[in-house]
């Protein structure tokens, strides 16, 4: 499995069969940055970063330039706005690499398993749906993977493969947290401020990926695309204005709290579902939440602390102190590990903001 691009041809030797076919384009000469519009289109929304989105736009031409060769880092998408086309990315890649050259699966044993037949003759793996619980299952999964030279290959009922690795990575998650900071892959959070046209989505699916000429174009403009970042190395991204870009909720404020011993926990592990609830609200009215954002308080609960923190929170009927209710048993240890690595864990004077001198909910 040698890939090459359209310039490049098949640069195998002729004693090797090469099971790479081709890419899903014709080079034409004479195309230009403006033929990369949607391509720039689609990473501003799924970045909200203005410093990155260079490097995600040379990181995905040099899929195209270099298929050969591996950058070693990935991209993580993540974000609760739809509208931001993070599956129109792997489309639009996929338009032009070829669709037998990109896998997309939920199922991420595929990739990290005992059976890893996801990784087989592809140069683009998506992991969709990625949660906080899965970055910590994979954690180290994904760090062999993104570096691997070669990848031994499992399927099932036949013998491994051994095979060169070019595989390039991509999270796609609906929530905040997808997976640990890690300096092999650059985190993105979705762009609210620049939600796509359904217009748009609907002329890119019913009317450009099914034009050739527009694919030509579109591969070309990335074959020619002058890539000026050092890609084997992932940009800092700002968080410094966190609470801004929605990335600081108010469960982190009350988790906060309840790791300082400002707010009480039984044996340092339990709380009263009743009373957290209670404590969550607060913190919305405090940190000035919109009224549909209080009124749904209770569901943000529950997606913060059951998928994004799944694996270190659970919720059962128990008798605690002598009294039978529902109680949250959390692993501060693990669940603050987890918010500081992803930036998540407010910062003192983002506690004071929000928190000194301010009259009760």
């Amino acid at each position: 499995f040698e890939p090459y691009n359209p310039k490049q041809g098949d640069q195998s030797s002729t004693d090797v069969y090469n099971v790479f076919d081709k890419m899903n384009f014709e080079y034409v000469e004479g195309t230009t940055e403006d033929d990369l519009y949607f391509l720039k289109l689609l990473i501003k929304a799924n970045c909200v970063e203005p410093d990155a989105r260079g490097w995600i736009l040379d990181y995905i031409c040099d899929i195209v330039q270099h298929p050969q060769n591996k950058p070693k880092t990935g991209i993580v998408f993540k974000g609760h706005k739809q509208g931001c086309g993070k599956g129109t990315l792997i489309e639009l890649i996929q338009c032009v690499v070829g669709s037998d050259m990109v896998h997309s699966t939920n199922n991420l044993d595929e990739y990290f398993g005992n059976f890893t037949a996801g990784l087989y003759k592809n140069l683009v793996c998506v992991c969709e749906e990625m949660s906080a619980s899965d970055g910590v299952k994979y954690k180290e999964h994904i760090k062999n993977c993104l570096t691997a030279e070669y990848n031994t290959i499992n399927m099932k009922n036949k013998q491994p493969i051994k095979q060169k690795s070019y595989n390039r990575f991509f999270f796609n998650s609906n929530q905040y947290t997808a997976t640990l900071e890690d300096r092999r892959y650059l985190q993105s959070q979705t762009n609210a401020e620049n939600i796509i046209s359904e217009n748009t989505f609907t002329d890119f699916h019913t009317i450009w990926k099914k034009d050739q000429d527009w694919i030509n174009r579109l591969g070309s403009a990335m074959l020619d695309h002058k890539i000026t970042h050092i890609l084997t190395k992932v940009p800092t991204v700002s968080t410094s204005q966190v609470r801004r870009d929605n990335l600081i909720q108010p469960i982190h404020m009350v988790l906060k709290m309840l790791n300082e011993g400002k707010l009480p926990l039984i044996d340092e592990q339990h709380i009263n579902t009743t009373d957290l609830k209670r404590y969550h609200y607060e913190a919305c009215c405090k940190m000035d939440m919109s009224q549909s954002y209080k009124k749904n308080h209770n569901m943000h609960i529950k997606n913060w602390c059951f998928q994004e923190y799944g694996n270190a929170i659970s919720k059962k009927r128990r008798r605690i102190n002598g009294i039978l209710a529902y109680w949250i048993s959390i692993d501060m240890a693990k669940v603050v590990d987890m918010m500081k690595q992803n930036n998540r864990y407010p910062s003192d004077e983002l506690y004071d903001e929000y928190y000194e001198e301010v009259e009760p909910c």
